[in-house]
């Protein structure tokens, strides 16, 4: 139980790190140079933690939740659609119009952890 109760600790702090600079994204006016940098860093944090998400938090969902198995199959859904556009987000110039329109993305709170993190740490 306690590597379970780490593991969520450690996943609650990335998730807010990830608002954070989604955040301190659009908080950036359009054509300030530093928005490439913070959209590669919203980037890789993303990916890393929704790969730390897949191979360790899914798992106990799928398990414990009494519809994780379709809660899991909708959040790998969104996972896929986000890092899609992350993808296509990470070649273009910040200059431009189309990263303008990628960095409109705006993450919304995410029930499915909040409800998993309770009921996993009960």
């Amino acid at each position: 139980m306690q590597h379970d109760e780490d593991l969520l600790d450690q996943l609650t702090a990335d998730h807010r790190a990830v608002l954070v600079h989604f955040g301190e994204l659009s908080g950036l006016p359009g054509g300030d140079p530093r928005r490439k940098e913070v959209a590669d860093l919203v980037t890789d944090r993303l990916v890393r933690h929704t790969r730390a998400e897949e191979q360790h938090l899914y798992p106990l969902a799928r398990d414990r939740l009494a519809d994780g198995p379709a809660v899991v199959e909708r959040e790998l859904a969104d996972h896929r659609g986000v890092e899609a556009l992350l993808g296509e987000l990470r070649p273009t110039r910040a200059d431009g119009p189309r990263f303008d329109r990628s960095c409109a993305i705006r993450p919304t709170p995410d029930r499915f952890f909040a409800e998993l993190l309770a009921a996993l740490l009960r």
